[in-house]
C-alpha cells in the first residue's frame, strides 16, 4: 500500500508531506496534541451519537446501529483479504521502499501524558502500569479506516438532522481524515476505502428498512399546551 500511495503522490507518503509542512515532531508541538484529541475522539463520538438518535428518533438509531454492523463486516473480509500496515510502520514493512520515517505522534503524545492507556508498539516490555489498556492490538489492520469509516457514517443521519448539523459533521469527519494522516495512522486509500464502506453500508441498511421517515425535532414548539409529544420511530 506504501508503494502505491507513493506512486500516486509523486514518490512521497502523504503523512510524511503533512509531518514536514506542520513543522511535525519532534519535539511535540499544541496541534500534535489537538490532532491526538481528534483521533481519540473515535471512542466516544460514535457511541454518544448512537445514543442521542435513540433519544430522537427511534427508526434512525436502528438505521445506524445496523449500517455500522455492515461496515465493520465488510471491513473484517477486508482485514482478512488485505492485511495492510500503518505509514508509521512502511520503513519497517518496505525497508527498500527508501520511505521517510516518521513518527506514531499519537503513541508519543500519549507517552508524554502519561495516561493509562496505549496503542500498539513494537515494544516487547511487559505492562508496567496497574490499569494499562492497549486501545489497538492489530498493526495490519490499517484497510479499511474504521476511524474514518465510523466517523463518515455519522454523515448520514446528520443529514436528517438539518443543514447545521450536516455541516458540523462534515468538518469533524475531514478533521478526523487529516488527523489519520498526520498522525500516520493511515493512507490516503485506507480512508477512501473506508468511506465507501460507510456508504455501502447506509444506503444497504436504508434499502432494507424500505424508505425513511420525515424527520421533525422530538417535542415541537408547535404543540398545544397540554398535548401529548408526538411519539417517532418507534
Amino acid at each position: 500500500m506504501g508503494r502505491l500511495e507513493a506512486w500516486l503522490f509523486g514518490g512521497r507518503l502523504p503523512s510524511a508531506i503533512l509531518q514536514e509542512r506542520l513543522d511535525g515532531p519532534p519535539p511535540l508541538s499544541w496541534y500534535d496534541y489537538g490532532w491526538t484529541a481528534v483521533y481519540l475522539s473515535f471512542f466516544v463520538v460514535p457511541h454518544l451519537a448512537a445514543a442521542l438518535l435513540l433519544w430522537w428518533h427511534r427508526r434512525l438509531f436502528w438505521h445506524y446501529v445496523l449500517a455500522t454492523l455492515v461496515l465493520f463486516s465488510l471491513a473484517l473480509v477486508a482485514f482478512f483479504a488485505l492485511p495492510t500496515s500503518p505509514p508509521w510502520l512502511v520503513t519497517e514493512v518496505v525497508p527498500s521502499g527508501h520511505f521517510t520515517e516518521m513518527l506514531r505522534v499519537t503513541e508519543a503524545v500519549l507517552r508524554q501524558l502519561d495516561l493509562p492507556f496505549r496503542l500498539f508498539s513494537d515494544d516487547a516490555k511487559p505492562v508496567t502500569r496497574l490499569g494499562q489498556v492497549r486501545l489497538e492490538p492489530n498493526p495490519i489492520a490499517a484497510m479499511p479506516s474504521i476511524h474514518f469509516a465510523a466517523t463518515a457514517l455519522l454523515v448520514g443521519p446528520a443529514f436528517r438532522a438539518g443543514r447545521v448539523m450536516a455541516s458540523l459533521v462534515i468538518v469533524y469527519t475531514g478533521l478526523m481524515g487529516l488527523a489519520l494522516v498526520y498522525l500516520g495512522e493511515h493512507y490516503l486509500l485506507d480512508l477512501l476505502a473506508g468511506g465507501i464502506l460507510a456508504a455501502i453500508g447506509w444506503r444497504l441498511v436504508g434499502r432494507w428498512l424500505g424508505g425513511s421517515e420525515p424527520v421533525v425535532p422530538r417535542f415541537s414548539r408547535g404543540d398545544a399546551p397540554g398535548s401529548s409529544p408526538p411519539q417517532l420511530g418507534d
